[in-house]
């Protein structure tokens, strides 16, 4: 499944800024201005994440210290538009960065995301020692219990 990147990108944003916010907290809407895309971004800031050139190595590509370097994953356009909002490419926030790289064969994400979100899986399951297959331990679910976590998520419910 091929999927162009700003278009991509532009349905992304559209609906974490549209279809997320309704009149319920906590997505409530602020007619004075509220964009989940910039407070992601900002909120990355705040906590001193590191930018989507290290998260790249993260993710085994080879850090950049062009914007053209980045034609691998990211599109022409977008890396006009990149050099219009930073300076230099370790200035490139992960949220604009990882929205921006072309997804991979069958994904929705690029490379940087894609490792991004598999890792944070592999951290929530290996993790966590309470995760229904984690077995001879205390507290680990038994064999029964494993057949119903099992019958249970197969289950048509109906929703």
């Amino acid at each position: 499944m091929k999927v162009d990147s700003p278009k991509l990108t532009t349905t992304l944003i559209y609906i974490i800024n549209n279809k997320l916010k309704t009149n319920h907290p906590p997505f409530q809407y602020d007619p004075h201005g509220d964009d989940l895309t910039a407070i992601g971004i900002q909120r990355q800031r705040d906590y001193g994440m590191p930018g989507y050139n290290e998260f790249r190595k993260y993710a085994g590509l080879k850090p950049v210290k062009s914007f053209e370097e980045l034609s691998d994953v990211i599109g022409p356009e977008n890396i006009h538009l990149l050099k219009l909002g930073y300076k230099h490419v370790d200035d490139i926030d992960l949220f604009v960065g990882g929205y921006l790289e072309n997804p991979l064969h069958d994904s929705l994400f690029g490379p940087t995301f894609t490792y991004v979100i598999a890792d944070q899986f592999y951290r929530w399951k290996f993790g966590d020692r309470f995760w229904f297959s984690v077995l001879g331990k205390p507290w680990s679910f038994t064999e029964g219990n494993n057949n119903y976590v099992v019958i249970y998520y197969n289950a048509d419910l109906g929703m």
